[in-house]
Order: C-alpha cells, then sequence, then structure tokens
C-alpha cells in the first residue's frame, strides 16, 4: 500500500484537510495538525492499512446532518469471508501521543462521533498512547456490547472479534457516551480492552 496522502493546504493556515482512506499514513513529520474529512472505508479485495503515526493531531469538524468520524473496514455477517478489514497502526508515545479531537475551540462531547470499526484483521492491530476527547457523538449503532441498546462511544467495534488486547496507554474523555463499545456474533470472550487506559468524563 502506499504511504503518502493527497491533502490541499488551507490559505494561511497551516491545518491540512485529508481524507482518510486505507492504506493512508498520517506523518507527524509532515504536516500536524490535520483537519480531517473522513468517509466509511471498506477494503474490498484484500487487507488495509491506515497508519497513524506519534504525534499527529487530527481535529474533525461538526456536522449536524452527517457526525464525522474515521470509519475502518465493513462486514456482511461473522464469517471472516465477509468482513473487509481495515488494521490500524497508530502507534504513539507517552512524549508523543496521537490525538484525535474536536476542531472547534470548546467543544461539548459528542461534537463528533469517534472511530467506528466495522471490519478488522483479529491481530495486528495497535492503539498505543492514543488519545480520543470529545468524541461518541450519534452513530446510529444498536444492539452491540452488554450495555446500553444505543451504543455511542468513543471507539465502537462491530461484527469482528479481535484476539489481542492491543489498546494500552491510551485515553477516552469527554465522550458523549461511552468510552469502547465492542461486540460480535459469537459466544467466545474477547480480549479486556479495558486495560490500563484512562477514562474521563464518560457518559
Amino acid at each position: 500500500h502506499h504511504t503518502s496522502h493527497s491533502t490541499s493546504s488551507d490559505t494561511g493556515s497551516d491545518i491540512e484537510r485529508a481524507r482518510l482512506r486505507p492504506g493512508i499514513r498520517a506523518s507527524a513529520s509532515h504536516a500536524s495538525p490535520f483537519s480531517a474529512t473522513p468517509t466509511e472505508t471498506m477494503a474490498a479485495g484484500g487487507m488495509s492499512t491506515l497508519t497513524i503515526e506519534a504525534g499527529v493531531v487530527m481535529r474533525f469538524d461538526y456536522g449536524s446532518a452527517n457526525i464525522w468520524r474515521i470509519g475502518l473496514g465493513s462486514s456482511n455477517g461473522s464469517l471472516a469471508s465477509n468482513i473487509w478489514p481495515v488494521r490500524l497502526i497508530a502507534n504513539g508515545t507517552a512524549s508523543e501521543p496521537i490525538v484525535l479531537t474536536s476542531a472547534e475551540g470548546s467543544p461539548p462531547a459528542g461534537d463528533w462521533g469517534g472511530i467506528r470499526w466495522g471490519g478488522g484483521p483479529p491481530a495486528g492491530n495497535v492503539m498505543n498512547h492514543v488519545r480520543i476527547e470529545y468524541a461518541g457523538g450519534f452513530s446510529g449503532t444498536t444492539g452491540f456490547g452488554c450495555g446500553p441498546g444505543n451504543n455511542d462511544a468513543a471507539l465502537i467495534i462491530t461484527s469482528w472479534r479481535p484476539d489481542e488486547a492491543f489498546i494500552p496507554d491510551s485515553t477516552f474523555s469527554d465522550s458523549a457516551g461511552g468510552g469502547i463499545v465492542s461486540g460480535w456474533h459469537s459466544d467466545e470472550p474477547g480480549p479486556n480492552l479495558l486495560g490500563n487506559n484512562t477514562f474521563t468524563n464518560i457518559a
């Protein structure tokens, strides 16, 4: 997969607008922050990867008609052959965390949608030192997980089961929904994604 991305700089601004697609590498050395305009992604035809490097800050606008979010993968059933996976490699560090946040100056909780992950590989994903804030806006996701029927959250994993606890040292804050919601069509338990993560001001 290619490791570059197409952007167009705002006039008089160091913020670039990046359309996230599988195979994109968001590089802190290229430009940070990004102002992202993401769409749902389908990795038909095989595995694709979204890589976000340490130090990247991505700011998401509020849209009253369409809550903006990062959409990864898709599925049409729980069988592996029916899952179009996108692997996420978001490997921040303690000194250079990856921050996914609102573009507003004083945003409310739920100002953007967060990550909605509808198809992924069971192994090889990384979310290390990632901070997701002011997310958890309306997702339209219901009936997953063991909590409330409305499954809005900063991170939503649906229809595929991760084998690994791949989310260490991350922070979920100011979500209008949950911190993490995960659900799949299986009686087999999944990994504990809570780990040593921090959850603050979660609805």
